[in-house]
């Protein structure tokens, strides 16, 4: 008999969000960190693979990504019942395979929540959405009473050229949503912003390990593409992916600056220029990886310890974006122009004390 997914093991959890060929360098990152794996692609016979490995996390995801690109699904097409039966036999949470949310496509938000709601408790609503849906002037207040009414889980997926909160009212929406709703809210294709998510009540929240999977990218008339291949790290102190080659730079022009040293198992302890001076791209961009992995980790244990409330955690997380951009501000004086993501100024503004939520 298939076991139905417990959906409260999700519970605080970072997942990372990757596609299937990333799976085996994240599953050892993720071990024994309430963590887990967001698998993005619809392959059946990989997602077999991944849940029958000796080695597979405890919590798994299949996002079959239908709500992406030029030949996306609408919010009205059908779900896929082999999709849904083949996630459950796996004792994975069900995903189904939901198409995008047009703005004031109110028709289709109804239909992906009723039609999610009658798969089983163990069903989670993808809700990937137009920017429309979380603006005060737009479809908030229908977005929340529709999640109200039909009492699933929901995991959104938010649409931008980058990053999707560094708009301010879509930031200031999903905190709306987060403090009102009474059913489990959960953000896939995040970046950064995963840990202010969880910080703010978000069930579970999953970090992407590509730009491309850490939003849903409009459709657009610009070719796009064409850029060469870059390694970026976090910075945890300035909450930002920086290059590789930019860090170094830093450290060299202030190299007593104690925020170059990282402490996560990847670095262990080294200052964060040792990854440039790895002999070749492969293995650059492979420690890149880990270590922003492990830092993201890190930071949600920090800021979601047990000792926490949720006042506690928003006030930590304000804390932590103002000092990001006091930080950003002081390597640009010495080693040039470092960007400061917009996102940081939005959640110092709006990541104020909330009220206690029921824990």
């Amino acid at each position: 008999m298939t076991k139905t997914f417990d959906l409260k093991l999700l519970r605080e959890a970072l997942l990372i969000q990757c596609r299937f060929e990333d799976v085996q360098r994240v599953k050892p990152l993720v071990s024994g960190r309430r963590s887990g794996i967001v698998l993005t692609g619809r392959d059946s016979t990989a997602l077999r693979a991944v849940a029958h490995d000796r080695d597979a996390p405890e919590l798994i995801l299949a996002d079959a990504s239908a709500y992406s690109g030029k030949k996306r699904s609408t919010a009205t097409d059908p779900f896929d019942e082999t999709w849904l039966q083949e996630q459950r036999s796996l004792g994975f949470p069900v995903l189904p395979n939901a198409g995008y949310i047009a703005a004031a496509d109110t028709g289709g938000l109804k239909s992906i929540l009723s039609r999610t709601a009658g798969v089983g408790s163990d069903a989670i609503a993808p809700l990937a959405v137009n920017s429309w849906w979380l603006d005060e002037a737009g479809g908030l207040d229908v977005l929340q009473d529709e999640i109200e009414a039909n009492s699933v889980p929901v995991a959104f997926v938010l649409e931008h050229l980058g990053d999707p909160l560094s708009v301010r009212r879509s930031l200031s929406g999903i905190l709306r949503i987060l403090e009102a709703s009474t059913v489990p809210i959960i953000v896939l294709r995040c970046d950064i912003s995963s840990i202010g998510l969880l910080c703010h009540g978000s069930y579970a929240a999953a970090v992407g390990t590509t730009t491309g999977l850490r939003h849903n990218y409009p459709i657009t008339n610009s070719p796009g593409g064409g850029r060469p291949a870059r390694i970026a790290a976090i910075v945890k102190q300035c909450l930002s992916y920086v290059a590789v080659e930019k860090i170094a730079f830093a450290v060299a022009a202030d190299p007593e600056n104690q925020m170059w040293i990282c402490e996560c198992r990847t670095c262990l302890g080294q200052t964060l220029d040792w990854i440039t001076l790895l002999p070749t791209f492969a293995l650059k961009e492979a420690a890149a990886f880990s270590h922003s992995i492990e830092v993201l980790l890190d930071l949600r244990d920090d800021l979601l310890s047990v000792n926490t409330n949720s006042t506690m955690r928003c006030r930590s997380w304000s804390a932590c974006c103002d000092n990001a951009l006091f930080q950003l501000e002081d390597v640009s004086d010495s080693s040039g122009p470092w960007l400061e993501p917009r996102m940081l100024t939005h959640w110092t503004a709006l990541s104020g004390p909330l009220r206690e939520r029921v824990q």
